[in-house]
């Protein structure tokens, strides 16, 4: 009889461990991006080129609080006669849980004129806790950090793109709303994309693989 009753015991135990991650981590499908991708892209104005970027993900895995991620590196920066008059060179960067596409950190180097930004973003899904480190660019040393309580499954900037690119799109009617926890500098915010149907682009494809 004891040995039953430990037997119940532990199948408790094991279920409440088997159970508890997918709430925190849950698994989402992915068929749309992988590692190794390289978005290209270029800003214009009427025939000129005032802009160009990339997107980019690490053809390895990274680990971040024992979790596999992809690493994610955005950039943007003026060109040209722009150049002269704004020059603007900003650098995100993201590392996003491969299995919940959620960020377990963001950080961006903002570079536009004289204004220079230095953050990260550290996401800690477990305790929902947010934390945020800004370099005081005129000491080169670390602001003291910023702590906030988050819902479960907010993302950052990068994450909330990227897992829009993953949704299935094909349970959804044309002007239905589609609404992403987010989290930006120091404040929380619903972004509502509204589904307005499907279009088709053209654009060139070069296989790097």
């Amino acid at each position: 009889m004891e040995r039953f009753v430990f037997a119940i015991f532990l199948i408790f135990i094991l279920t409440g461990f088997i159970t508890e991650k997918p709430t925190i981590y849950p698994s989402v499908k992915n068929d749309s991006f992988k590692r190794g991708e390289v978005i290209e892209f270029k800003m214009t104005y009427g025939f000129f080129t005032v802009g160009r970027g990339a997107a980019r993900i690490a053809p390895e895995y990274h680990k971040m609080n024992d979790r596999y991620c992809f690493k994610v590196d955005v950039s943007g920066k003026t060109v040209g006669m722009v150049d002269w008059v704004a020059d603007v060179d900003d650098r995100w960067g993201a590392y996003i849980d491969t299995a919940a596409i959620i960020p377990h950190q963001f950080y961006r180097k903002i570079r536009e004129g004289r204004y220079k930004k230095d953050e990260w973003t550290y996401f800690d899904h477990v305790n929902k806790k947010i934390e945020v480190k800004t370099l005081n660019n005129k000491t080169g040393r670390m602001k003291d950090s910023q702590f906030f309580d988050s819902p479960g499954f907010v993302r950052d900037m990068i994450g909330g793109f990227l897992y829009l690119r993953i949704m299935d799109f094909s349970k959804l009617k044309v002007y239905d709303t589609v609404t992403i926890t987010g989290f930006f500098e120091d404040e929380f915010y619903k972004l509502n994309y509204f589904y307005k149907g499907i279009e088709t682009i053209i654009y060139k494809y070069n296989n790097r693989c």
